[in-house]
């Protein structure tokens, strides 16, 4: 601008003219106007919106985990088979389950209870074809096949509590699904750590037989520590009260709590998913260790041993032998045969896995183990039977005497299944259980000490019965 007095150019800021000295007039500095203020508040609160919007679109709300139908189970022997649900094209959700718990646990170190290379087909899993399902060992592997959609085929071993288990699993080809069972109650009540070959795990209950039978307590999660395709993967899955965590390949994957199942069997299973007809693994190298609170083993025999002391012979009524790292007794139509271990005790447990290899069409026999038995073969029969019936008989003078008469139970797997009889002798108190299910308890006085036996018996005219009888174990009287 230019002064008004002498006409010299000044600037905006001046007050007087530098040249004359006169008073300028006061200028007034331009400013954004209020209608630009209030134009670009709006632009400010629209923009805000704007990214609100891409926020709330781009970052993605919970998941929802998809709903799982299942088809009944048809079991058979130690094995199982049941629907599994379908595999999808796309990797499902994973929810945020509000049981899992945050802290990665410590593994405990705890004795080694359980070790099978499966380089012995009579370690104690199943062994043969059914519906659907076939198991079978192979080159010093255990092979587990499930044919048919949407299905699963488990077998199951053991008794633990609290446990570490793992396995290695190697698939044949792309296809299913490979799991550890464990706390397996009954034959439908176990908890399953499943991997699939694209990298995924999962963790589901199942608590009873049919359509709605599984509860997922955690879906199908991506885990980078798990080997895609055909390779194979240590799965570890570590129960201790009601925290199971699970492991692949050494590294920690999660851990979630229930406590629906406190015990039980382990076991392996493969499933097919609902576009699938096949599935087939191969496991390797099962391990189980438990802490060693329970009774103490006074002896044992897995029968690989053909000198291990117990009695060998023909007779009229039938034999008694090893064969194939097993105990045989074979009886005679009508007739009953026992094998003993030649040794003495007083209180405690016989276990032993007991599998008819021979029986009548109609399964009407007898087997099982006998306690405190005498040099004539009297004492407590602990006997199930192949077409699912239980006893507990007293001999006294070659004479039966029913002390818990012959009664069914589905918990006896029947035919030529494998199935684990626990016989306690403690004092006075006779107890039977069958795969870890008590199925009767007596009391009797009568003998308090002898021999230990396994006994095999006919109550057919015309047809024979044989046992084959595996890893028996004998512990001490448990002092609680």
């Amino acid at each position: 601008m230019k002064c008004p007095n002498c006409g010299i150019d000044v600037g905006p800021e001046d007050d007087f003219c530098g040249e004359c000295g006169a008073q300028l007039p006061r200028q007034r500095r331009r400013g954004l106007g209020l209608p630009v203020v209030i134009g670009i508040i709006a632009a400010v609160a629209v923009g805000a919106c704007v990214c609100l919007a891409v926020v709330f679109t781009v970052w993605p709300s919970k998941p929802t985990p998809t709903p799982q139908n299942v088809a009944l189970a048809t079991g058979t022997s130690s094995a199982g088979r049941t629907s599994t649900p379908a595999a999808t094209s796309t990797v499902p959700p994973t929810p945020e389950p509000t049981n899992i718990v945050p802290p990665t646990p410590t593994v405990p170190v705890w004795p080694l209870v359980l070790e099978d290379k499966f380089d012995d087909p009579q370690s104690g899993f199943s062994d043969g074809s059914y519906e659907g399902s076939r198991y079978f060992y192979e080159g010093g592997l255990y092979g587990i096949e499930t044919i048919g959609a949407n299905l699963i085929s488990w077998t199951s071993h053991g008794l633990y509590s609290d446990l570490v288990m793992e396995v290695t699993v190697v698939p044949e080809e792309q296809a299913g699904e490979a799991a550890l069972l464990f706390r397996k109650e009954g034959e439908n009540q176990f908890y399953a750590f499943s991997v699939s070959t694209d990298g995924r795990y999962r963790l589901r209950k199942m608590f009873q037989s049919g359509a709605d039978g599984w509860e997922t307590l955690l879906d199908w999660s991506d885990s980078p520590h798990l080997e895609t395709g055909v390779a194979a993967n240590r799965l570890q899955a570590v129960c201790m009260g009601s925290e199971i965590s699970l492991y692949a390949n050494g590294q920690y994957l999660t851990t979630v709590r229930d406590s629906s199942y406190a015990g039980g069997q382990i076991g392996l299973a493969v499933g097919t998913f609902a576009d699938e007809d096949r599935a087939l693994s191969y496991f390797d190298d099962l391990r189980v260790y438990a802490p060693s609170t329970g009774p103490e083993v006074s002896w044992q025999d897995d029968f690989s041993d053909p000198g291990s002391g117990w009695e060998v012979s023909d007779y009229s009524a039938g034999s008694v032998k090893y064969e194939n790292g097993a105990y045989l007794v074979t009886a005679s139509a009508q007739s009953y045969m026992w094998g003993a271990a030649n040794r003495s005790f007083g209180d405690g447990t016989i276990e032993v896995d007991a599998r008819q290899v021979v029986g009548p069409a109609n399964d009407n026999n007898g087997y099982g183990v006998i306690c405190r038995v005498q040099s004539n073969g009297d004492g407590y029969y602990f006997r199930i039977s192949g077409d699912g019936f239980y006893g507990i008989h007293k001999f006294v003078d070659g004479q039966s005497e029913p002390l818990v008469d012959w009664s069914a139970s589905d918990v006896i797997n029947q035919g030529d299944a494998s199935n684990r009889i626990s016989a306690v002798c403690n004092g006075s108190v006779l107890e039977l259980a069958v795969n870890g299910e008590l199925l009767a308890q007596v009391s009797d006085s009568t003998f308090t000490e002898g021999d230990v036996a396994v006994v095999a018996g006919s109550f057919e005219e015309d047809e024979a019965t044989e046992i084959s009888f595996d890893n028996l174990v004998v512990y001490s009287a448990s002092t609680e």
